[in-house]
């Protein structure tokens, strides 16, 4: 007999290695360890969907151009994106089903908030009057929205220098959101 359904959060910083460590986890043998011990949960990996032309991406465009000026509503953009996640995940873990499933996420709800905002507020570059609006919304959209939070939340810390040698290896082999 297995836990039920579970499901971990990975969370850190752009470039400390999450969708590594999801894809790791999503694949043998890691996979299968984790199914056995699941009672044979069927597996559901979820990462950041930030389509091209999509209003995130169009955001996200923004903030490279000018963060401080636009943080808040590429962070709301980011908001709304992961409350559809959500809503995919809660929608796995709640319906009638005979399996388990394991829900595997690159980017929980609580990283906007935890990581990405926290680190531009500590750094100035979201103004007060931005981070409260950020927070109210955020916490009535996790009250309305009723998010299910991750069973299990792994945070990977990363000192910035591997994080900066990373940002520029992606942005050599092409990535544009390491530019």
């Amino acid at each position: 007999m297995g836990l039920g359904n579970f499901h971990i959060g990975i969370m850190g910083n752009l470039f400390s290695g999450k969708t590594t460590l999801m894809n790791a986890l999503a694949a043998d043998p890691y996979r299968s360890e984790l199914q056995s011990l699941l009672g044979g949960a069927e597996t559901y990996a979820f990462t950041e969907r930030v389509e091209k032309g999509s209003l995130t991406d169009e955001c996200l465009a923004l903030f490279y151009q000018d963060r401080v000026a636009n943080i808040f509503p590429t962070e709301t953009a980011f908001l709304h994106m992961r409350v559809l996640q959500q809503r995919e995940i809660r929608h796995l873990m709640t319906r009638e089903q005979r399996e388990s499933v394991l829900i595997l996420e690159d980017r929980p709800f609580l990283d906007g908030p935890e990581v990405f905002v926290k680190r531009m507020i500590e750094a100035g570059e979201m103004p007060p009057a931005h981070a409260r609006l950020y927070h109210t919304l955020f916490y009535q959209t996790l009250h309305h929205e009723r998010i299910r939070l991750p069973d299990l939340t792994v945070y990977l810390r990363t000192e910035p220098s591997l994080l900066e040698t990373r940002r520029r290896k992606r942005a050599e082999s092409g990535d544009s959101y390491a530019q």
